[in-house]
């Protein structure tokens, strides 16, 4: 399993166990929408450190569910 995959799979798990949106998640890790569906969609293959280490914590529960907007 190559690093992207890896990512890629991280962000489907996250968003499928604690029911996020892509808004939702980048809000959390600190980037925008667009970056989050870039990964999924295969056309962005890495992020920084500090991108990981937030995606790590969020798998393990750590972050709070901002709020839906309307």
């Amino acid at each position: 399993m190559t690093e992207f995959t890896n990512l890629r799979a991280l962000i489907v798990q996250i968003i499928n166990n604690d029911g996020l949106t892509q808004n939702q998640l980048a809000e959390i890790i600190g980037v925008k929408q667009p970056t989050i569906s870039k990964i999924l969609k295969g056309r962005q293959k890495c992020v920084s450190h500090m991108v990981y280490v937030k995606l790590i914590n969020c798998l393990n529960g750590q972050h709070d569910k901002p709020p839906q907007s309307p």
